[in-house]
This record gives structure tokens, sequence and C-alpha cells, in this order.
């Protein structure tokens, strides 16, 4: 008698991820120098929240089918021509054929926005809590493994936080337009905002928790710390 069970891979740290990027540069003869000082590079690893699936396709996107651009790439590095924002739209546009995220999200929009309303919010979370999608529930623990979020543990109490890595984020976001066009340009790396942007910034993020919480019919009176933490 055999029995099926998901096997929980580790999620790579950002040490980690960072630590691949450096043996494929090592591995071509390119110093920290050269990649390192890049920011952009820092936030795609950080975006792909340690998945393995998602790092394999960040590192196809960067060096090629079975990584045979390596070199190329880090030449490229040098002459400033990768674009973060192009390399940013194909990893999510791979990850979405991949797993059908952005239909998914159509299908079950309450599910969703209550996902991102407790990821955003830092909302303490138990694992059998069941999550309205439709006229059924679904269990927060088998969500898990099916739809590509994150439970991360709270030390010393039998609570999560819900983690949604910003790639899959971004194809949320998308189909439900939760976000103006200004949080959606701060997805991208390689995006000019400024400290003149940032009263712009939090009337955006604000509007957009006030959606959700329409959305979900949560409480209405709410309070400065209902949007910033410890606020």
């Amino acid at each position: 008698m055999y029995s099926c069970e998901p096997l929980d891979f580790p999620l790579l740290s950002l040490e980690s991820r960072l630590d691949i990027m450096r043996e494929f540069a090592t591995n071509h003869d390119v110093s920290d120098c050269v990649w390192v000082p890049k920011i952009w590079i820092h936030q795609l690893l950080l975006d792909t929240g340690g998945l393995p699936r998602a790092l394999e396709y960040l590192f196809t996107e960067l060096f090629g089918q079975k990584f045979t651009n390596i070199k190329e790439f880090f030449e490229n590095l040098k002459k400033r021509i990768p674009i973060p924002s192009t390399i940013y739209v194909n990893v999510t546009n791979d990850i979405n054929r991949a797993y059908k995220i952005k239909a998914y999200a159509r299908n079950h929009k309450i599910l969703i926005y209550e996902l991102i309303y407790r990821n955003i919010m830092v909302i303490e979370s138990d694992m059998s809590d069941e999550l309205q999608d439709g006229n059924s529930t679904e269990k927060l623990e088998h969500l898990e493994h099916d739809r590509h979020l994150i439970l991360r543990k709270l030390e010393g109490k039998d609570k999560v936080l819900i983690d949604i890595p910003y790639f899959f984020m971004y194809l949320y976001a998308d189909v439900l337009g939760i976000f103006t066009e200004n949080l959606n340009k701060a997805f991208f790396t390689d995006s000019d905002w400024s400290w003149n942007n940032w009263e712009i910034f939090i009337a955006d993020f604000i509007a957009s928790h006030i959606t959700m919480i329409d959305v979900l019919k949560k409480e209405k009176l709410l309070k400065l710390g209902d949007f910033f933490c410890d606020a």
C-alpha cells in the first residue's frame, strides 16, 4: 500500500541565492564588483521568495536555456545592456504560463483578495483557517502547496504569516487591479521612483488597502495602525 504526500522543499535564503549567482560569476572569471553593486539583481533574487522553480525561471532568463549565455550576460552587464523591467516581465510571464496564476486569480478573486490582504496587512493566521472562495472555503494549509504562497511560522506562537513572492504578487495584482499604475511601477527594479513620489506612493498604498477592505467587507472603522505596522 502506497500513499502520496506533498514534499516540503526548503526555500532558499537570500544568502543562498546570492551564493548561486556568485557561483555562476566565478565559474566565468567574473568578480563581485561586476554584479554585486547592481541593486536590481538583488531585488530580482529577493522577488523569487526563494522558491526553486521561480529561481530556475529567473536564471534561465538571465543566462539562457541550459545556461549557455552566462559569459554574454556578464559582458552585457558591464555595458549596461540588460533591462531589469524586461527581465521582470519575462520571468512573470514564464511563471504564469507554467502555473496559470492569472487564470486562477480570475476564477477565485475573493480568495486571492483575502490572501493579499493578509499578506500586506501582516495579519497573523492559523494554519487551520478556512478562507472564503466563492461558495466554498479553502484551508490555508492546503493553499501553501497549491497556490505558491509561503506560510512563515512565528517564533513562540502557533501562528503563521502569509508571504507571497513578488513575482506572484505582481500577477495577482494585475488581474485584480488592486494597485494603481504608480504602485505597479514600484514592482520594477529600474523604476524611476524618487522621494518626490513618496506622498503619491503612500496615498496609493492606502487606497489599495481601502479597496481590499471594501471588497472583503472588513471592519470599516480603521486606525492608522491598520495601514502601517507599529503606527
